[in-house]
């Protein structure tokens, strides 16, 4: 399996965790917490993120010889890798991270960008 198949599952894996969060993350609770506002952000922001999660994983799956082989292709490979990079600071930034769970997260957003640096190095 190449390092790009494996960005694609990575990403497919995290749109799909993200389309859990209302029952996971009991969003018909805890939203009613927040203003109308920000429970629409939130929402929005949660959604387009999770589109471009998909899209990103249809790009490797369906597009894996252009994103090996053109500079777009390398720049979207870059891109996601400092995005998973990113989130990786955010959780050590913004997560209690003596909860187990936000631990595990950490690892995870890790391995994300291990896997993308993966692909860039072998293009």
């Amino acid at each position: 399996m190449s390092w790009f198949m494996l960005c694609a599952i990575y990403n497919l894996l995290f749109g799909i965790f993200h389309l859990t969060f209302w029952k996971l993350l009991v969003w018909k609770v805890e939203l009613k917490r927040v203003s109308p506002d920000n429970r629409a952000v939130m929402q929005t922001l949660n959604l387009c993120l999770t589109f471009v999660l998909f899209l990103t994983a249809y790009l490797y799956f369906f597009h894996a010889d252009e994103m090996r082989t053109t500079s777009l292709g390398e720049a979207v490979t870059y891109g996601a890798m400092i995005f998973w990079m990113v989130r990786t600071i955010l959780q050590i930034m913004l997560f209690n991270l003596k909860k187990r769970v936000h631990q595990i997260l950490l690892v995870i957003f890790l391995t994300g960008v291990v896997v993308h640096l993966a692909a860039i190095v072998n293009l």
